[in-house]
């Protein structure tokens, strides 16, 4: 009885993806083709999917320059190592440590940006796709996917 059910399962993952194209014709798009069609069948998400990539790419502009700055923030700042009770404390002084703390704080602002910019879009993405029957690229079907939900992570199995 498990092998069974194992062998459904196996065939339910891996031949899902072959009948649902066979039978819809399902059709992929590239980015850019995805772009022009949400943006004339389905505004509403073309929107959200602009807004998730504007958000993506300034967070992902923040954390990268963040850390850039860190980087030179700790090699041209005045540094003294401080032991204590034998714990060594590295301290950073002058300019230097301005522009790492500002890095710091870019990084660390940068870095959620990015991430809820890259769910948004791919939340707009994924419900044109599904709305419009398009067929995912570069995905199969059915899928794990990892979500950012209000007050955590979640797993869902996309079918």
């Amino acid at each position: 009885m498990k092998n069974l059910l194992l062998l459904c399962i196996g065939l339910v993952l891996f031949t899902g993806k072959g009948s649902a194209q066979n039978h819809l014709n399902l059709r992929r798009l590239n980015k850019e083709e995805l772009k022009y069609e949400m943006s004339r069948n389905a505004p509403q998400l073309y929107r959200q999917y602009r807004t998730g990539s504007t958000l993506s790419g300034v967070g992902m502009g923040l954390t990268l320059g963040g850390i850039a700055a860190i980087v030179i923030g700790v090699a041209t700042g005045e540094k003294e190592t401080v032991t204590e009770g034998g714990q060594t404390t590295l301290y950073i002084y002058g300019a230097g440590g301005g522009i790492a703390a500002i890095g710091t704080a870019c990084a660390l602002a940068g870095t959620p940006l990015w991430i809820i910019g890259n769910v948004k879009k791919k939340k707009a993405r994924n419900r044109y796709i599904r709305d419009y029957s398009y067929d995912l690229p570069g995905k199969p079907s059915p899928y794990l996917q990892l979500n950012a939900v209000r007050n955590g992570m979640g797993l869902a199995y996309v079918f």
